[in-house]
């Protein structure tokens, strides 16, 4: 369901299961019974609309981020005109693991191997008290290249 379908209901059409994009973040507010309201402004592709999200705890919401409605209702505001109040949601989080040496032909890409390596040698040289400018110094060393292949062809 999209933004421009929702704007179509009646005051009170309770509904779920969409996805939209935070487009801006307004106020938050506590109600009496300790639950925290969190206004934004939710957006798709065929427009924008405001919602009243109840976040629980103080969780508030972040512009940019992609959240599914479960349980919501359509409202009238007095200042905003029709908006949604949102009861559940969930964030939408990462699908699938990140892909793995097995994924790719022939192992992992070189590239990849030696900017592990170079992270690792690089994570286990820094130093209490050292400055950023001698941690790049390191980072950009010819030795450390030498190093890395060294590791790799054995």
């Amino acid at each position: 369901m999209k933004i421009a379908d929702i704007q179509k209901y009646p005051v009170g059409y309770r509904f779920g299961g969409c996805s939209f994009t935070v487009k801006t973040t307004k106020k938050t507010w506590q109600l009496a019974d300790k639950t925290w309201i969190h206004q934004v402004v939710l957006m798709d592709e065929t427009g924008e609309m405001y919602a009243d999200v109840k976040i629980g705890k103080y969780n508030p919401l972040v512009r940019g981020q992609e959240i599914r409605l479960v349980v919501c209702e359509i409202q009238k505001d007095e200042k905003q005109g029709t908006k949604i109040y949102v009861c559940q949601f969930e964030k939408a989080t990462a699908i699938g693991e990140p892909p793995r040496a097995m994924d790719f032909p022939g192992g992992e890409p070189l590239n990849v191997v030696r900017g592990k390596i170079k992270c690792w040698l690089a994570a286990a040289k820094v130093q209490a008290g050292a400055t950023i400018e001698q941690q790049y110094e390191y980072v950009r060393d010819p030795m450390l290249a030498k190093i890395i292949d060294e590791i790799m062809n054995g």
